[in-house]
Order: structure tokens, then sequence, then C-alpha cells
């Protein structure tokens, strides 16, 4: 295992580390760095498909397991997090992908994954204090807000989705030539109302309702990475200016 920490500077780093353990023998190591706003979210990935049965995955850090899967006759998906991940810990009851919302600065450390070989993955946070895990965003009748990406500018590998109360209403994908927005999703109440950022990816919401207030997500993951950071929007439509 190989961990750092850069003194002087607010940002602590390790290098994720996946070890694979084969029946065969042949060990094999792939090293990966993640890096996380504080209070965003991650999701570590599997790479599993589907669980198969009798597979029991598990998700240790700091050497206690914190999240099990065992696919049993119920498939029974089982979260056994400590006071620290105490509401933040999401399974995928089929693939066994673990997502930690509201990344705090002492969620940072070894994660590793238990399938009869062990992946290894360290989760580093970025310092930034302006972020509280769900940004809250008050919005007069009528005006644009735009919800931001994060992103300084969009690269071939990113895949990008926005979505709306679990519902997808945009999607950039350079690679594939992607680059949408599905106004006509949710009763088609952003009919006309969606625009996209070329560069950012960027999600602009022009003319707002009542009935566009809720939460918004956007997912960010890359085709060559394991992860994918999730950040979440609380917009909210007041009513209209009297001035």
């Amino acid at each position: 295992m190989r961990c750092s920490t850069h003194s002087g500077s607010s940002v602590s780093s390790c290098q994720l580390i996946m070890k694979n353990l084969v029946v065969s023998g042949i060990e094999t190591d792939v090293v990966e760095s993640v890096s996380v706003i504080v209070g965003d979210s991650v999701t570590l990935q599997t790479d599993v498909t589907q669980i198969q049965s009798n597979d029991v995955i598990e998700w240790i850090f700091e050497e206690c397991v914190i999240a099990t899967v065992n696919s049993d006759s119920s498939n029974r998906v089982q979260v056994n997090a400590a006071e620290k991940f105490r509401d933040k810990l999401q399974l995928d009851n089929q693939t066994g992908d673990l997502k930690i919302r509201d990344i705090r600065t002492a969620d940072s450390g070894l994660y590793e994954l238990d399938i009869n070989r062990f992946i290894k993955k360290d989760l580093q946070c970025v310092i930034d204090l302006a972020s509280d895990g769900v940004t809250v965003m008050s919005v007069i009748e009528r005006d644009s807000v735009i919800l931001p990406s994060g992103l300084t500018k969009i690269q071939r590998e990113d895949q990008i989705t926005w979505k709306f109360k679990d519902t997808i209403i945009a999607e950039i994908n350079p690679a594939a030539g992607l680059f949408s927005t599905y106004d006509n999703v949710v009763d088609g109440r952003f009919r006309y109302r969606l625009h996209l950022n070329n560069h950012t990816g960027s999600l602009i919401i022009t003319n707002v309702k009542p009935n566009i207030s809720g939460l918004y997500e956007i997912n960010i993951s890359k085709s060559s990475s394991r992860y994918t950071t999730h950040k979440t929007f609380n917009v909210t439509s007041i009513g209209e200016s009297t001035q």
C-alpha cells in the first residue's frame, strides 16, 4: 500500500489502490487517485455486473466492516455503518457499489472491498467550505437559474447526467456525440427551458415556474474511471418580484 500526505496544504492525498488476488496466484495492482469535494457524494464501484448466488461482499473502512451484501435467497443488503457514516451509505443490491453521501474530511482513508479478493480504494477529500452536501437555491419565478457542474471544461471521456427527482433531463457524452436535453419528460414541464453550457456542462433553466422546484442531481464519471461524483441542488421557486 502506498500513501502520502502533502504537508503545508489543506488537501491531504492518498493513492487509490485496487489489489486483486486471483485464484491462479497471479497478483495484479491497479492504482487510481480519487478526489472528492467536501459535501459532494461519490460511488465506489465493485466492477461486478450482477452479484452471484452465495456471494458475500464487504466494504471495510479502517478495519471495520461498514456495509455488507449477502446474496442469499433473499438477496439481503445490510449497512453496518459506524456513527460517522450514519445515513450516508447506500448500497446497490445488484452490483454491490457503495455510494457515500455528503463527504467530509473525516471520511478520507482506505476503503477495502472484499469479494473473495481484495480491492482497496482510498478516498481523498478536497476541502471546500462553501459546500454543505446539498446546495439550496431560491429563484424568483420567470427568472433563470444556473446549476454549476463544477467542471472548468468538459473532457472527451467525461460522462455527465443531470436528473430531476430521479428522472434524466440532460446527458453529455462527448465520445458518443451526445449533448442532449430531454424537456418532454416529467409531464413536459421543462419544455423550452433546459439549456446546457457547451464548455462546462452546467445546466441552465429559464423561465422558472413553481413546478420545477425540487432536487436536481448531477452525476459525473469518466470512461476510464471506477468512480462517480455527485452534486445535489435543492431549487425552490418563489413568487415574482414586485419591483
